[in-house]
């Protein structure tokens, strides 16, 4: 799709797509420019007022010429300007980086001298910035950087004064570098959001997830790694670091929009070095105000007072400041930020351990990093999915988009149904037109994509956030059992299928994520430290799930359901399937027998997940896409630091993680992944009712769980998992038995285990094991909330809440990640 042309510029199409650093050569000899175009079409391009025309130039060969030179020279320089985009990201990467050692050593204690340090690092800025000027545009050039153009920059260059002060000020507070970057963790989210109004730039889910993401990630790896090497910062210095944060944002922003000159008539580009000079200008005179305000004396006083550190903390400051107004100007704002996001890593990891000697930390924290690293990622991958979405939009016909009611099939957005070989497109995006005040140029980049579309005014812009789609088109049910269901009973499909039948399913699944939290709850409340047999759990529990499935066939199916309950033949062919079930159960309640904790218990079992999904393409043919593998990474990452800051503030790893109870845990997340993936193929391939087949896989289950209550007792070194040898019940009475030293806390146990049971079953037969394991993942917040902090008292910790959220956007992101058209 090739750019509109500007009557304003007078250039070709060709030289609007060229890439940053082309396009800054062609800008650089403002005198010898002129309006260049093929011969046959010079006389059709408009001169810009006050300006003369092409032919009576003066010269006019002599600027063709040149402009010659210069295209063949960009058209060198386009070859190369992915590396060069490449080298210019980690040359920002490593000099933001620095600047936060640079500045906790140069700036402290005194506020005057930091404040000095930020007034002489804008005068530095302004000196190169004119010299620059001078090269390039003359004499001439310096009277327009002085011109009225000076006033329009004086609110965005108060605003990046004021916050280079409140930083100057936080850190000459006392506040560390791990809590100065932690906090600019906040400029993301706070600049997308801003952008988005001032900008109307179209964010897609995907960013928006992994914005967040991204945001709770940095701030939880900088908390958790302050708190391993001993960091702190006042809350008093941390509040400056927000208000410096607030004022770079809207600094950031304005500044972005005066760069890139998108929303103002001009009719030829400006230089960088022009408009960084007329910021730092009015920069240097607000720091000049700011130390009148503080008392300091004069400024050669206190450039007495300067030692090596603050010579190099300005040189450092002054590249950093036009590395990062270069990057704002030909990417973006929120782009620049996800780069200083990745800066956090080098920070702790490259700073703390190489040039402070500082302990690298622990397993959590090595998570939380990658996090960091994957949330970086995912934004940049659906700054690309936004990016191709615009363009297939922009490239559809005029004719084919009359009808705005419709609604367009957009690949990948979101799955339409459970199974991800389904080719089904998903719907979420409300086409809008635009106006020809929307119609933007393009901003050329190769590592964050244009969010500024060369389009005309009959091309159309996905410029609000995708939403979620109508509850009566959401499609929660396997779609082969629908399809066998509708010959069946047309109407129970069509009420299934409706708002109230998908408002339902989706009660179910929360009803299943409350008492598979519950089950994990009363277990570790109830079983650890008792003297029951802990195979009893497991032998009563399918013990009175065949009595309730048996019931309801019954009653539903009278004789015949019975019949089909009791088959023999389905009972073998499901008896592999039930033995791994039942080992499972005896697995976990060996567990939390062995006194392994309900949080250590969940963090283990969070292999279920991953391991799922690889058995689900062995088994089902499921294929998943990257994205989806990226958020099962995320997923599995984060909860296992939630649950290891439940045991410690600082994310240690138990001493206990190897111990006999885990190699149980490993046990039953294996088999329990197994028998589920096999269950769900045998329950969605067979035509029998949910509650018959329940029944066939629980007599094998009941058989191997009467079985391995003499291969627990025999093998076991506990006394307790022997039912035929006495034991304490309390009070000093000895008494053996199965049921020994139950009361109604085991009935409640019983009964929780039981729901827990029917529910996972009924939604692995009309969903997927992996939905179903993305949802129990949500578990992990109510028994942190409720059972940790209301039953066990234990006090908020805001990096485990964070966390927690992260966990939740993990699972939408998985959710709504899978392409719909993926082939079989």
């Amino acid at each position: 799709m090739s750019p509109v042309p500007d009557p304003m510029v007078g250039e070709a199409a060709s030289e609007r797509a060229r890439p940053l650093f082309a396009q800054g050569l062609a800008s650089l000899p403002s005198r010898a420019r002129t309006v260049s175009a093929p011969a046959d079409k010079k006389a059709s391009i408009p001169s810009a007022p006050g300006s003369e025309s092409t032919a009576a130039a003066p010269g006019s060969e002599v600027a063709e010429e040149s402009m010659g030179v210069l295209s063949q020279l960009a058209a060198k320089c386009c070859q190369l300007s992915l590396w060069m985009q490449l080298a210019l990201f980690a040359a920002f990467l490593l000099l933001d980086s620095s600047r936060y050692f640079v500045d906790v050593r140069a700036m402290s204690p005194d506020p005057i001298i930091a404040q000095s340090v930020i007034l002489y690092q804008d005068l530095l800025s302004v000196l190169l910035c004119l010299l620059a000027v001078w090269r390039y545009q003359g004499f001439r050039g310096l009277a327009d950087t002085f011109s009225a153009e000076l006033f329009h920059c004086l609110p965005t260059a108060v605003l990046f004064a004021l916050s280079s002060a409140c930083f100057a000020h936080a850190i000459s507070l006392g506040v560390g570098a791990a809590t100065a970057v932690s906090l600019n963790s906040l400029y993301m989210p706070m600049s997308a959001f801003v952008s988005r109004w001032m900008f109307r730039r179209a964010y897609g889910w995907l960013e928006l997830h992994a914005l967040a993401l991204l945001t709770f990630s940095s701030l939880t790896f900088c908390e958790l790694r302050s708190r391993v090497i001993g960091l702190s910062g006042g809350l008093q210095g941390a509040s400056w670091v927000v208000y410096a944060q607030i004022f770079s944002c809207l600094a950031c922003l304005l500044a972005e929009r005066i760069f890139k000159q998108r929303h103002r008539d001009r009719e030829e580009p400006e230089l960088f070095c022009a408009q960084k000079a007329r910021f730092d200008l009015w920069g240097a005179l607000t720091s000049v105000v700011v130390l009148l305000f503080l008392g300091a004396p004069s400024p050669v006083m206190i450039v007495q007072k300067w030692g090596h550190l603050q010579v190099i903390d300005v040189a450092v400051r002054v590249v950093q400041s036009l590395m990062a107004g270069v990057l704002v100007k030909h990417w973006s704002t929120v782009a620049k930020a996800v780069v200083q996001c990745l800066s956090m890593l080098v920070v702790f990891y490259l700073g703390d351990v190489v040039l402070l000697g500082r302990g690298q930390g622990n397993m959590c924290l090595y998570m939380l990093a990658l996090m960091v690293a994957l949330g970086a990622f995912m934004y940049q991958l659906g700054r690309r999915q936004t990016k191709k979405r615009i363009q297939s939009q922009a490239e559809q016909p005029q004719e084919d988009t009359e009808d705005t009611e419709d609604i367009e099939a957009i690949r990948g957005l979101q799955r339409a149904l459970s199974d991800p070989t389904d080719q089904r497109p998903a719907r979420g995006l409300q086409r809008r037109r635009v106006t020809s005040d929307e119609a933007l140029m393009p901003d050329n980049q190769a590592l964050a994509p244009s969010e500024f579309e060369p389009l005309s005014p009959t091309q159309q812009l996905a410029s609000f956030v995708p939403q979620m789609p109508p509850v009566e088109r959401m499609q929660l049910l396997d779609r082969t059992w629908l399809e066998e269901e509708r010959s069946r009973d047309s109407q129970f499909v069509a009420w299934i299928s409706s708002k109230m039948g998908i408002l339902i399913q989706l009660a179910c699944v929360g009803v299943f994520v409350f008492f598979d939290s519950s089950r994990t709850i009363v277990n570790d409340q109830f079983i650890n430290g008792t003297p029951i047999v802990s195979q009893s759990v497991t032998f009563a529990q399918f013990g009175a799930s065949i009595v309730v499935g048996l019931l309801i066939s019954v009653i539903a199916e009278g004789k015949a359901g019975l019949r089909a309950a009791l088959s023999w033949k389905e009972i073998l062919r499901c008896f592999p399937v039930a033995a791994c079930f039942s080992l499972s159960q005896t697995f976990t309640i060996m567990a939390y027998s062995a006194a392994v904790s309900g949080m250590l218990n969940t963090v283990v079992g969070n292999l279920y997940l991953p391991l799922s999904a690889l058995l689900s393409r062995w088994i089902f043919g499921r294929s998943y896409s990257f994205l989806e593998w990226l958020a099962l990474t995320v997923l599995m990452l984060s909860a296992s630091v939630f649950v290891l800051l439940q045991d410690s503030p600082k994310g240690d790893t138990p001493a206990n993680i190897f111990s006999t109870g885990i190699c149980y845990v490993l046990l039953s997340v294996c088999m329990s992944c197994l028998a589920s993936m096999l269950s769900e193929k045998i329950m969605k391939a067979g035509s029998s009712h949910f509650y018959i087949q329940k029944v066939n896989l629980d007599v094998g289950s009941f058989a191997t769980s009467v079985l391995m209550l003499w291969v627990c007792g025999v093998t076991s070194q506990r006394p307790q998992d022997a039912f035929w040898k006495e034991r304490d019940v309390g009070g000093g009475k000895m008494e053996a038995g199965v049921f020994v030293g139950w009361d109604w806390r085991m009935m409640l146990v019983l009964v929780v285990t039981l729901l827990q049971n029917w529910l996972a079953g009924f939604v692995a037969k009309r969903l997927s094991t992996v939905i179903r394991s993305s949802a129990q993942q949500l578990s992990l917040l109510i028994v942190y909330f409720l059972g940790d902090i209301w039953l066990n008292h234990k006090t908020f910790d805001w990096p485990v809440g964070t966390t927690a959220l992260v966990i939740g956007l993990s699972v939408q992101v998985f959710a709504f990640a899978g392409q719909a058209d993926k082939a079989v």
